[in-house]
């Protein structure tokens, strides 16, 4: 049976600039879904590095379009590693996210970042 471990933290909201303006991100609480954290396993992404990344500051844009994640956080995780996390709000709690999935962050991300 497959479960979810809500995870909350001290941090409520998160600012960030996409390209085409401001937005806000409000982060609350991670869902953490069995299926979600064995696909970030994957691709050698543990939750711990979801929030470290969550916790230094990151940069969020809106995903392609037709993807299973709304959003992309980008950004360092504070321990000389850089990933690109994907991620969707929950449908019936605002601020609750998950994450999809997510890897090291690619050359043009990380440059993204730098612009941003």
């Amino acid at each position: 049976m497959r479960g979810s471990l809500l995870m909350s933290t001290s941090v409520d909201n998160l600012y960030s600039t996409l390209l085409t303006g401001y937005t806000i991100v409000y982060i609350s609480e991670w869902n953490w879904l069995d299926e979600d954290i064995e696909h970030l396993a994957a691709h050698q992404v543990q939750p711990a590095d979801v929030l470290a990344v969550w916790r230094e500051a990151p940069k969020y844009r809106r995903n392609r379009k037709n993807r299973a994640a709304s959003h992309q956080m980008i950004g360092p995780d504070g321990r000389g590693g850089f990933f690109a996390i994907f991620i969707r709000q929950d449908e019936i709690t605002k601020g609750c996210w998950r994450p999809i999935t997510g890897r090291r962050a690619t050359a043009t991300e990380r440059d993204w970042w730098g612009r941003s």
